[in-house]
This record gives C-alpha cells, sequence and structure tokens, in this order.
C-alpha cells in the first residue's frame, strides 16, 4: 500500500530502511531502525529531523536523532 501512495503523491523517498523481514520479533524492528538511521544521519548530518510514520519507526528514529544529538555535544 505504501508505494502505491507514494506512486500517487509522486514522492520518491530517499532511504528505504528495510526493515521488514520474514519471522522478526517486536526487538528486531526498532533494533534495525536504529542501527540504520545512525548510518544515515551520520551521512547526511541534517541540521533539523521531521520524523513522521508507524510508531516503531518514528520512536527509533527520534531515538536515533536525540543519542546522536547528545553524542556530538559531548564530543
Amino acid at each position: 500500500m505504501l508505494e502505491q501512495v507514494l506512486a500517487f503523491l509522486d514522492v520518491v523517498p530517499d532511504y528505504d530502511l528495510g526493515t521488514i523481514k520474514d519471522k522478526q520479533t517486536l526487538f528486531d524492528v526498532p533494533k534495525s531502525i536504529l542501527e540504520k538511521m545512525k548510518i544515515i544521519l551520520e551521512q547526511e548530518k541534517p541540521d533539523a529531523v521531521l520524523v513522521y510514520g508507524d510508531t516503531s519507526t518514528t520512536f527509533s528514529t527520534a531515538v536515533s536523532v536525540s543519542l546522536l544529538a547528545n553524542t556530538s555535544r559531548s564530543c
């Protein structure tokens, strides 16, 4: 369904986290998002981050941003 909405709105995502896997647990999803968002955020170095999405993606991305912001301040 997401692909249909993106196509309708003519939106092309910069990244696809690919977090949906067969036989994953509820712990696997945020862990995967945290790991992938860390790489993206370190590469992009955004001035601001706007998060919109499902609960796990939104929570995990917000945590990633917060952790990296606190890490960069303490260095």
